[in-house]
C-alpha cells in the first residue's frame, strides 16, 4: 500500500475510486463545501494531492488539422484510483463530516473512510 492511500492521523479522508483528472472548478468546489460547514475552532481539513499542474492543450474551433500541437487551454491533476484527495479531522463525529462531503459532492465518485 502506497503512503498516498492511506489515512495519516484524522477521522475521516474523501478517496477516489476511480482514476482521472480534477479541474480548478473541482478543487474549488471542494474547498467551498468544506470551508462553509466546517467548525474551525475544533475541525481542520488537509489536502493530500497538489494543485493542478498538467497542462492541458485545444486547438481552437474551426481550425484545421496540422499546424502543430494547440496552446494550453488549462491545467489538471491527474488522480489515481485509490487517492486520497482531503482528509478532515479534530473534534468531530463520522457523521457530522460524511454530510458536509457529501452536501457538495454527489457527481464525483469517491469512498469516505472512518479510522
Amino acid at each position: 500500500m502506497y503512503i498516498d492511500q492511506v489515512c495519516v492521523c484524522v477521522c475521516v479522508c474523501l478517496q477516489a475510486l476511480g482514476g482521472g483528472q480534477l479541474h480548478h472548478g473541482h478543487f474549488e468546489m471542494i474547498r467551498i463545501g468544506i470551508n462553509k460547514n466546517i467548525e474551525e475552532s475544533h475541525m481542520f481539513a488537509v489536502w493530500r494531492i497538489d494543485a493542478p499542474w498538467k497542462p492541458v492543450s485545444r486547438k481552437g474551433i474551426g481550425h484545421k488539422m496540422g499546424g502543430g500541437k494547440g496552446s494550453v487551454d488549462h491545467y489538471v491533476t491527474p488522480v489515481k484510483s485509490g487517492r486520497i484527495i482531503v482528509e478532515m479531522g479534530g473534534e468531530c463525529e463520522f457523521n457530522e463530516v460524511f454530510w458536509i462531503l457529501v452536501s457538495k459532492l454527489v457527481c464525483f465518485h469517491f469512498l469516505y473512510t472512518e479510522t
